[in-house]
């Protein structure tokens, strides 16, 4: 299968600040008004300041939000979405999905012990100050990633978390970077949530574990795409469950590499995976933003195509989200971007692009 995405326009969002890091980008479609909204965050970013997180994305900061016109391609002012002296210390970054007319924002704040916060509303500019995630005893959250799914008309909501088995952490046994993915359930719409279950076992491969990782729902079957953490360049993962995630499939390598997998379901049942890939030349230096297609008939992944390659820190681009645009029938993308090696000053970069296939 040959996977075609001719770019109609790209282009800057926002641009580099010295002394910031601008990153995280996360696109949907409000319910209440229909416009197409990115949701990012900037933070600081200082080299001599030797807190956990600073030297790879920046701490502090805010979450903002702009609006995307589809006639002129242009975002609009930036505003304000989440204020982070609300939160704890640290790094903030925010992912909405939008479920049954319904928008679910999740606030990751890292480091600290409570990490993940959530509110759900009808519209963005209606979401109420985010309440944290309860964590279950035996499971050390990290962080969430990707879109949350839904089920039975938006009753039963599931979210994927990264973290650890506290009881195998407290033993030691575990590698320098062990993470394992959970499965978090809501039945009553998002009001309450608690732990379902270990998506995966605790090592993919041998001392290979689970990190991010995204959910889609395809005729009642939830396929989970995850990175990967204890080897670089990382091979993403995939696992399936037929019931709910109540059980998953032994998880099987998919022929890509990369990070920060976004699975989204176009209008027309088109499945895409967004993902931050490797540079081939340099992996642990500067990387990629990728698309590519799912077949879930196949379960074959197509050849992906390289939207943009960026330079500096591994962490200083790639993470992306991407979004169908119904007026214009074609699908937008945004990622973070640097490029040049130093400073450590990415910023917001977006691309449209008409979606084929031969």
């Amino acid at each position: 299968m040959t996977f075609q995405i001719p770019i109609i326009a790209q282009g800057d969002v926002t641009h580099a600040i010295p002394g910031h890091y601008t990153s995280f980008p996360s696109l949907f479609q409000d319910p209440a008004s229909g416009d197409i909204i990115l949701v990012y965050r900037r933070g600081v970013y200082d080299d001599t300041d030797a807190r956990p997180g600073m030297s790879a994305h920046g701490l502090e900061g805010n979450l903002y939000w702009r609006r995307f016109d589809e006639a002129s391609l242009q975002f609009g002012d930036e505003m304000l979405l989440c204020d982070g002296a609300h939160y704890p210390p640290g790094l903030i970054d925010g992912n909405i999905t939008v479920a049954d007319g319904r928008v679910h924002l999740f606030v990751r704040r890292y480091p600290h012990p409570q990490p993940v916060f959530y509110s759900q509303g009808s519209s963005f500019l209606d979401l109420s100050q985010p309440d944290p995630v309860p964590v279950d005893p035996g499971f050390y959250m990290g962080a969430q990633w990707g879109r949350l799914v839904s089920l039975h008309g938006g009753k039963t909501l599931l979210q994927a978390f990264y973290g650890g088995d506290v009881a195998l952490m407290n033993r030691g046994e575990f590698p320098q970077y062990y993470t394992r993915p959970a499965l978090y359930r809501s039945n009553d719409g998002g009001t309450t949530w608690a732990m379902q279950g270990w998506m995966t076992p605790e090592y993919l491969e041998d001392r290979l574990c689970g990190n991010e990782t995204t959910l889609v729902n395809i005729q009642r079957r939830l396929y989970a795409v995850m990175r990967c953490a204890g080897e670089s360049p990382g091979p993403l993962f995939m696992t399936t469950s037929d019931d709910e995630g109540e059980t998953w499939s032994q998880p099987v390598r998919t022929g890509l590499y990369g990070e920060a997998p976004m699975f989204y379901q176009a209008p027309d049942g088109t499945v895409l995976l967004g993902f931050r890939g490797y540079r081939e030349a340099s992996p642990k230096e500067g990387g990629t933003f990728s698309l590519t297609r799912f077949d879930p008939v196949t379960m074959q992944f197509a050849s992906p195509v390289v939207i943009e390659t960026y330079l500096g820190n591994h962490y200083d681009g790639g993470y992306g989200d991407l979004i169908w645009l119904p007026g214009r029938q074609q699908l937008l993308v945004s990622y973070y971007f640097s490029n040049t090696p130093v400073p450590r000053n990415p910023w917001i970069r977006f691309a449209v692009l008409a979606l084929g296939q031969t």
